[in-house]
């Protein structure tokens, strides 16, 4: 995966995450057509590098977007 491609899919992935449309990791991960480690690199650094906060909520069995910390 080039440098673009990988750009393309985080910036594909943040819109479904705002739309509510994350899921668990497989479901991510077949959606993107990566491995279910290359999703936790990406949500690991959308959450360090571009400070979301994301949390995985057990009830629902999907990632949540719950805004951008200050």
């Amino acid at each position: 995966m080039t440098f673009v491609e990988k750009h393309q899919c985080l910036e594909r992935l943040k819109n479904w995450l705002r739309k509510g449309r994350g899921g668990n990791l497989e479901e991510l991960a077949d959606a993107f057509e990566v491995s279910t480690r290359t999703m936790k690199r990406w949500i690991s650094y959308l959450r360090e590098h571009e400070k979301w906060e994301l949390e995985f909520c057990r009830l629902r069995k999907k990632y949540i977007f719950n805004g951008i910390k200050e």
